[in-house]
Formats: C-alpha cells, sequence, structure tokens
C-alpha cells in the first residue's frame, strides 16, 4: 500500500512539473524562436523593448526585483535549496521533503532546528538554505525604498507607459511614451483599426496561438473571422490618415511619434463630431 501511496505521490509531483513547464514555454518560445510580423510591426516591438518602462508595480507585485536580489545572493555564496523541494498547493509553495530527497534537504541546513522550520514551512521559504525569511524581506524592503531614491533624485529617469486596450496584439498594449510624450504612430494605427471593427460588430477572441506577438481573431455575429486581406486594407487607410494628424509630431531613431496629449485632444474633439465619424478612438 505504501508502494502504491508513493507511485501516486510520484504521477502527481511530475504532474505538477509538467504543467509549469507547459506555463513556461510561452516565455520560453518568446525569448527565443523568431515570431513572423510585418515591418512597420516589427518596427514597433523594437522600439518597445528599445524604450521599454518597468513600472512600480511590477517591482511590487512581479519578479523582476526578486529575481535580481535572488541572483545577486546566489552571486555572494549563499546556499541554493535543490530543485523539487516544493509542490503548489492551496495557491502557494509548500515544502516537499521525502525519502528520496530529505538528506540532500537535511545537508543544506546548518542544523536541525533550521531544517525542522523549513519542512514547517515557517521559514527559509525564498528558495535559500542560508537566509532567513525576516532577512530576506528587510534586505529586499531597502532594495525597494534605494530604487525610489534613485527615481525621486532623478539619478534614474522616470518612465512613462499606457495602456492601450484595443491593440489586438498584447505585447503591445503597454506602451512606453518617450520622454513621457512620444507615442509611435504604428501603434495607434493599430488600436484604431481594433476600435474600428469592434465598433462594425466584431468581437475579439484569443487563439490557441499565446505568444505575446500573436494576434487576437475578430468574429462577427455569424461567428465568421475577418479576412486578414480588409485588416490590412484598414491598417493602410488608418495609417494614412494619421500621416495627416494635425498634432506635434517627431521622428525618434528613424520612427514617427506622436504627441500622446495631442492624440487624446484630438479624439476629444472627434467625439464631440469636430472630426470625421469614421475615425475611432
Amino acid at each position: 500500500m505504501f508502494a502504491a501511496l508513493e507511485g501516486n505521490l510520484r504521477a502527481i509531483t511530475r504532474e505538477n512539473r509538467y504543467q509549469h513547464l507547459l506555463n513556461d514555454l510561452v516565455h520560453i518560445y518568446s525569448c527565443e524562436i523568431p515570431y513572423p510580423l510585418d515591418v512597420e510591426t516589427a518596427g514597433t516591438v523594437k522600439a518597445a523593448i528599445r524604450n521599454h518602462v518597468t513600472t512600480w508595480d511590477e517591482f511590487d507585485g512581479g519578479d523582476t526585483l526578486d529575481e535580481w536580489f535572488y541572483n545577486y545572493l546566489l552571486d555572494q555564496g549563499e546556499r541554493e535549496l535543490p530543485q523539487g523541494v516544493y509542490k503548489y498547493d492551496d495557491e502557494k509553495w509548500q515544502p516537499l521533503v521525502t525519502a528520496d530527497n530529505e538528506k540532500e534537504v537535511r545537508d543544506c541546513f546548518q542544523d536541525d532546528a533550521e531544517f525542522e522550520r523549513f519542512k514547517a514551512g515557517e521559514d527559509y521559504t525564498k528558495g535559500l538554505a542560508t537566509i532567513k525569511d525576516a532577512d530576506y524581506d528587510a534586505h529586499y524592503g531597502r532594495m525597494v525604498k534605494a530604487i525610489h531614491k534613485l527615481v525621486d533624485s532623478g539619478q534614474v529617469q522616470r518612465g512613462t507607459s499606457v495602456y492601450l486596450e484595443t491593440v489586438p496584439m498584447p505585447f503591445l498594449q503597454i506602451m512606453p511614451l518617450v520622454e513621457g510624450e512620444w507615442l509611435d504612430r504604428h501603434v495607434v494605427v493599430l488600436a484604431e483599426v481594433s476600435a474600428i471593427l469592434i465598433e462594425k460588430g466584431y468581437q475579439l477572441q484569443e487563439t490557441n496561438d499565446h505568444h505575446p506577438l500573436a494576434w487576437s481573431r475578430f468574429i462577427d455575429n455569424n461567428g465568421t473571422e475577418i479576412d486578414q486581406g480588409q485588416i490590412h486594407d484598414l491598417c493602410q487607410q488608418v495609417g494614412r490618415r494619421l500621416r495627416r494628424f494635425p498634432g506635434r509630431t517627431k521622428e525618434i531613431d528613424g520612427r514617427p511619434y506622436i504627441s500622446f496629449e495631442d492624440y487624446c485632444s484630438w479624439q476629444g474633439r472627434k467625439v464631440n463630431g469636430d472630426l470625421p465619424s469614421n475615425v475611432s478612438p
């Protein structure tokens, strides 16, 4: 019976690791495998990467700063716990010490008391056997304060990004404003085209392609997807219109940008009827 239970536990653990691997594949593909894009969109993606803004929310709730700190501690000689010593349970990571890995995990700790605190989930939950949770959190908090101080002092340039809900490509929905003002003109084309199609009754649906550069599908009330040729023609039409944008414009790194402030004002006047009705915000 014990052997059967142990076999079931191993199967569950393997399935858990497999599911996490599947979730990581999208990120792996994004970093390693080229994705087909038209020339204009590819230029916008490159510009978005070059001018990327990391927000405070990403620091406070994301993994960016945590990864920096973790790698720094490893460089300082702190001892990392081996793979497979955690399980995901009740929406959080829990220690997983088995007969197979108990000796290896125990050898990571200075004494039995520290090892028991890890097994109970009371401490050493950050993935390191030589850093207590309280020390980790205290140092992490000092790092966050130091970064805020750098930005407030002007030693690190403060950036700005804008969320464009109608852009049909997830990666380009959050766009940096260069110098806090300038928005890549082509991403505005994508947002406008999507808004026009939504106004015409199309609905956005996700596809099986979960790559961040993949387009959403535009489906009409009959369940029919819009022809890609129509989207291309609409992009050309909106692009020609935006080349006559009446607000401030600027060329940055060889690409056309428009003033986000002027664009918002332009769209506000359009709502009041001062601009053609076939131009959608």
